[in-house]
C-alpha cells in the first residue's frame, strides 16, 4: 500500500537520492534543504512498505498562488496512480492554505505528463521558447482552484 505524507528531515537523503534517479539533470542539495526549511508543506513523498518512491515539490509563491517544481515517480512505481495521489494531495493542501492558481512548467517533448497534468485539470497557458537549460522549450500549465 502506498501512503503519502509530508517529507521528514530524514527522507532528505533517499528523497535526493530518487530525484537524481529519475531526473537527467543533477540539481543542488542545498536548494531543497532550503526549501525544505522555508515551505515544508509543499514537499510530499509516497511510501511503499518503507521505500520512498515519488515525491513532489511545490512552494506557495504569494498569498493564492503555488508552482509545482517537480512530480517524480520510480521506474516500477509508475502508472499506479501514485502520481495522482501526490498531485491531489498538494491540490488539497493548497486549497486549505488559500491557493486560488497553481502554475508549473513541463517540456513540450515530454507527451505523458501534458496528458497527465490535463486529465488533472491543467490547462496550457503558454509557451515558453528556451526555458529548460538544454534550450528545450516548455509549456506554462495552470489550474484554478
Amino acid at each position: 500500500m502506498v501512503k503519502v505524507r509530508g517529507l521528514r528531515r530524514e527522507d532528505l537523503f533517499p528523497f535526493m537520492n530518487l530525484l537524481f534517479r529519475i531526473f537527467p539533470h543533477r540539481y543542488d542539495p542545498a536548494t531543497f534543504t532550503s526549501l525544505y526549511e522555508i515551505y515544508p508543506k509543499g514537499m510530499l513523498v509516497a511510501e511503499a512498505d518503507g521505500e520512498i518512491v515519488g515525491f513532489l515539490v511545490g512552494i506557495k509563491s504569494s498569498r493564492d498562488k503555488a508552482r509545482i517544481l517537480l512530480l517524480g515517480v520510480k521506474d516500477g512505481f509508475r502508472r499506479k496512480g501514485i502520481g495522482s495521489l501526490l498531485l491531489k494531495r498538494f491540490l488539497i493542501e493548497m486549497t486549505f492554505e488559500g491557493v486560488k492558481q497553481v502554475r508549473l512548467e513541463v517540456r513540450t517533448s515530454n507527451r505523458e505528463a501534458i496528458s497527465f497534468y490535463r486529465k488533472h485539470g491543467f490547462s496550457m497557458v503558454r509557451l515558453i521558447k528556451g526555458l529548460y537549460e538544454d534550450g528545450e522549450d516548455g509549456y506554462l500549465m495552470v489550474k484554478m482552484l
